[in-house]
């Protein structure tokens, strides 16, 4: 049996089964298509959501592409192409990336989807969509009939999948969601979008890089598409014949007055889209669980559905890892509070940003305009992320729910960032530089080693080599904002909760132990089996 059956093997589902194999926990893919979806689709890849891939293993910068590199900015203009407001790129974030990086969500996948088939633990069963779900005390059962994508096969064969829980990341039309009989939220935000993606030719610059055009006739976005691509999303208008919008002359019509033209770029793809916002109130019954859009849509104006697919895959991966260890606390529970509550948030300030650039009344558009160019010429990003409110964290505590820094250390002679320095798998207990080991008892060390809990002790740039260097002073800065003497950061990189003094660390790591259900013994984490395969290849 396997540990977790993974309905649809796109980059949520591949995300969410790497991560599993790296906490020893066995995974089955069911996936009803035969293939990857080979067109573009999402193309903003957030900071921690690169954190997630890479403690997944995926390790190609070639297929990213930073914004804000060269002074690049995100511009607002009006329908005259006057600047109302720039936006800047940072090329610092929490987790010690750009914040935000343009990709081919086909190139990524594949890249995924090799990592897969490299990595012991996981089973790929392509063609078979699931047709029934039968839950028990124990586990549950799914029922899967071969499927050619469009429907299932006459006659075809049927599988029966038994495993300890299943996750569906099967989309927004989620066959598991329905099956478990999760409903969504109706519709908060409705609009259709032309999506045309471009190859420029060598030596065609297009601008600008990155805009939202307010012309109340047509609202169009220009944003990057991946190392060299461009993508451009076009409103579709009332009086616009939609069933007949989907053409390559439309899409170089539309494209013209752009400066791009079949003699300049090729065209890689066109597609309408109906960006929608809903959200499931509840993402779990039982041992089923949902991720990504079988849990939420979001429309794409804040960059944020891909990105928040990845973050499901990364709260839910160590929760089952711990299930499947024994931990006794309702840890799908936590994950459906913190993930719903996140998700709703980005959903409502996603709707407000799309009604602010969809606006199609002129003297409304005129207005918005005004209030635009009064909030002055330049603006910096407004927020690095979203915390988490609730869920599995420290009560009350004001560090809880943020995002766990990521900075540059120096540990045994290497410097690195610092998930490759430890091992993320587990919880990371930091100590603020130039503190000493927190006294522990044998018991309490022991629980801790056991969910795979690591302790840190950060110190001065030039400090000794078991200590992890604070290299750059980042994390002196950190604990020094939040009044902190440890931090305890849990696998999904979110802060767990804090200590103002070492002698608040028992306690917080006994809070951590309570709340996932773990103060009780429970197998220890195995062997990180990537670390195992290189061995084995070197």
């Amino acid at each position: 049996m396997s540990a977790v059956a993974i309905v649809g093997a796109g980059p949520v589902g591949q995300t969410l089964a790497l991560l599993l194999a790296r906490y020893g926990v066995g995974s089955v893919l069911v996936e009803r298509w035969g293939a990857p979806y080979p067109l573009p689709r999402a193309v903003a890849l957030a900071h921690e959501s690169l954190r997630t891939l890479r403690l997944a293993g995926f390790d190609r910068p070639d297929l990213l592409e930073p914004w804000g590199l060269d002074g690049q900015e995100f511009v607002f203009q009006d329908a005259a192409g006057e600047v109302l407001l720039r936006t800047s790129f940072a090329q610092e974030s929490e987790s010690g990336h750009a914040q935000m990086y343009a990709f081919s969500q086909p190139l990524l996948e594949a890249e995924l989807a090799d990592l897969v088939s490299r990595t012991p633990g996981i089973e790929v069963r392509r063609g078979y969509s699931v047709c029934g779900i039968e839950q028990g005390p124990d586990g549950v059962r799914l029922t899967a009939r071969e499927h050619d994508g469009m429907d299932f096969v006459p006659d075809g064969r049927e599988l029966a999948i038994d495993a300890a829980y299943a996750v569906g990341c099967d989309g927004a039309n989620s066959t598991v969601r329905d099956l478990l009989g999760l409903p969504l939220d109706a519709d908060d935000f409705q609009r259709r979008w032309f999506v045309v993606d471009v190859d420029p030719r060598p030596g065609t610059v297009v601008r600008p890089y990155a805009a939202q055009h307010l012309d109340p006739s047509r609202p169009t976005t220009l944003i990057a598409g991946g190392p060299g691509r461009r993508r451009f999303e076009f409103m579709v208008m009332p009086g616009d014949d939609a069933d007949a919008m989907d053409t390559d002359e439309t899409a170089w019509r539309l494209l013209e007055p752009w400066g791009v033209h079949p003699g300049n770029a090729d065209l890689v793809r066109h597609a309408l889209y109906s960006f929608a916002a809903r959200v499931a109130p509840r993402w779990h019954r039982g041992r089923g669980v949902l991720a990504g859009d079988a849990a939420h849509q979001m429309p794409p104006f804040l960059g944020q559905g891909f990105n928040s697919g990845i973050r499901d895959a990364a709260g839910l991966a160590w929760r089952l890892a711990l299930l499947a260890r024994g931990a006794t606390a309702d840890l799908l529970a936590g994950y459906t509070v913190e993930r719903h509550g996140q998700v709703r948030e980005i959903l409502t300030e996603t709707v407000a940003a799309g009604r602010l650039i969809c606006e199609t009344d002129p003297d409304l558009a005129r207005r918005r305009d005004e209030r635009m160019r009064r909030r002055g010429a330049e603006v910096r990003p407004g927020k690095a992320g979203w915390p988490l409110r609730c869920g599995t964290l420290r009560s009350g505590d004001p560090a809880a729910g943020t995002l766990g820094l990521q900075a540059r250390v120096r540990h045994a002679g290497r410097t690195a960032l610092l998930d490759a320095a430890t091992d993320p798998r587990g919880p990371v207990l930091l100590i603020a530089p130039g503190l000493p080991s927190p006294d522990l008892p044998a018991a309490l060390r022991a629980r801790w080693a056991a969910v795979g809990g690591t302790v840190a002790r950060l110190g001065p740039a030039d400090g000794a080599p078991h200590l992890f260097a604070d290299v750059d002073g980042d994390y002196g800065r950190w604990f020094a904002r939040l009044g902190a003497a440890a931090v305890l950061v849990r696998p999904d990189f979110y802060v767990f909760g804090s200590g103002a003094r070492l002698a608040d660390v028992p306690r917080l790591l006994g809070d951590f132990l309570a709340a996932t259900g773990t103060d009780t013994a429970v197998p220890p984490l195995p062997p990180d089996p990537r670390e195992q395969q290189d061995a084995v290849n070197s």
